[in-house]
Formats: structure tokens, C-alpha cells, sequence
């Protein structure tokens, strides 16, 4: 086998070729002609999956806690998530994603009427055919509880010795300052 045979081979490839002659099927030829024993490497295209087709007019959304499957599954037409990135809008047809989901409020917006939830974090999982998967720790609010959380983690934090008591303080702080925040929309 020479170079110069390779080169032709790849080049054969590259160019376009009419009749029922694609060069993905010359590239594959040119390749068993040079190696027979060898089964040629499956291509970029033949690992491709057609994208799921949008079944209804509303973003279907699953709710997943750490205790449950699924809590429910509701179609809605816009959720809003609190993404590590930043408030993330999911809308019907979004492109598929996952995201880690931040300590705030999850909306979920239907024609006239919005439900927010308080999420301690989780994920989202943003599926083609337009079903978003939210995997989280939902909390239902007591106005004291986040004052009290906070003076107790920020003197945790204060007082840490060692990075992980550090850590685990500041994750405290945070999502109580979440809470806080989530309290006085």
C-alpha cells in the first residue's frame, strides 16, 4: 500500500459524485479494496438519530424528587429554571440540554397563570421531542426557618476549621440567602 493510493482513497471521499454513488459508499469501497480483512469505521452520519417529532403544543414537564419517580407530569407552556448559567426559559421545541439547577424559585408559566416552586438545586433535562425532566429538592418555606438557617451557617463559616466545613457552611449560606431572596418577590 502506498501513500499515494491512500491519498486517493480520502480524496474519493471528499468529492461529490452523481447517480446512486455517495462518497460516504466510494470511501467505504476505496477502503475495503485496500484493506479486505479490515471492516471499515462507521461514519459521523450512521450514528445520527432522526430528532423525535413534537408531539403536542405544550412542553411536557416531569417532576423527579430524590424520594419519588415522578411527582407529576403536567404540560405547561414555559418553565423557567434557575440554572447554575443563569434563569434559563425552556419553551416547547427547545434544543436538548441538561443543566445543574441552582438553590430559587422554579416557575412554571401556563396561558394565564404562574406556579413557582423553591427548589434547594437539581438538575434539568431538556429531551428533543420537547419533555423536560426536573430532578430537585423541593421545600415548602417557613418565613422564620431561612433567618434562623443563616445566622447558623454563616457562624459555621466563621468558625470552619478544615475547606470541606468551609464549603459546606458557604452551601448553607447560600441556600438560605436563596430562601430569603425567594421570599420577598
Amino acid at each position: 500500500m502506498s501513500i499515494n493510493r491512500l491519498m486517493a482513497a480520502g480524496a474519493a471521499s471528499t468529492q461529490r459524485f452523481s447517480g446512486n454513488m455517495t462518497a460516504e459508499k466510494i470511501s467505504i469501497d476505496a477502503r475495503k479494496k485496500l484493506a479486505p480483512n479490515i471492516e471499515p469505521p462507521l461514519l459521523p452520519l450512521s450514528f445520527m438519530q432522526e430528532t423525535p417529532k413534537v408531539s403536542s403544543s405544550k412542553l411536557v414537564l416531569d417532576f423527579h424528587l430524590h424520594f419519588s419517580s415522578q411527582i407529576f407530569d403536567q404540560k405547561v407552556d414555559m418553565v423557567i429554571v434557575p440554572a447554575t448559567t443563569g434563569q434559563t426559559s425552556i419553551l416547547l421545541g427547545h434544543v436538548a440540554a441538561m443543566s445543574e439547577l441552582n438553590p430559587d424559585l422554579l416557575s412554571l408559566h401556563e396561558v394565564d397563570q404562574m406556579t413557582e416552586y423553591f427548589i434547594n438545586g437539581g438538575f434539568a433535562l431538556i429531551h428533543p421531542n420537547s419533555v423536560t425532566d426536573i430532578i430537585a429538592v423541593i421545600d415548602k418555606i417557613d418565613p422564620q426557618r431561612p433567618q434562623k438557617g443563616l445566622a447558623e451557617f454563616s457562624q459555621t463559616l466563621s468558625s470552619a476549621a478544615t475547606d470541606y466545613e468551609k464549603a459546606e457552611a458557604k452551601i448553607g449560606v447560600d441556600v438560605h440567602n436563596a430562601r430569603l431572596s425567594a421570599l420577598t418577590h
